[in-house]
């Protein structure tokens, strides 16, 4: 009788969890053949730092991936998943491609999606 008890409370507790506590969790990034990559907020902030306008928010690569650390990565693992654009990529219909050029940054303007390398799974 206890054993039927204790194998009834089981079955309770166990239907009051979400399934979603039970499933593995889900994480990395979209395909890499779509442009994304997994990496961490330290080296995506190093690898587009250069390309970001001058007097902006951030004065060093670091500061930048402190932000992107507390805004992306939500799960603290450190790896984030980041797709860089640029040129035409950004909007084929418009001319932003050209704002580096007629800056005279000598390139054209880039854009960086980020996302943290768990939000595959929502």
């Amino acid at each position: 009788m206890l054993r039927l008890l204790t194998s009834a409370l089981a079955m309770v507790a166990l239907l009051g969890v979400p399934t979603a506590v039970l499933a593995a969790p889900k994480d990395g990034c979209p395909a890499e053949a779509s442009g994304w990559y997994a990496t961490s907020p330290l080296d995506a902030a190093t690898d587009f730092f250069p390309h970001l306008l001058p007097g902006g928010p951030w004065a060093t690569p670091e500061a930048f991936a402190a932000d992107i650390d507390a805004l992306v990565d939500f799960n603290g693992d450190d790896i984030i998943c980041a797709k860089p654009y640029w040129g035409w990529d950004l909007n084929p219909n418009s001319h932003w491609y050209r704002v580096g050029f007629d800056l005279g940054l000598g390139e054209p303007v880039h854009g960086l999606t980020m996302l943290d390398n768990h939000a595959n799974a929502q």
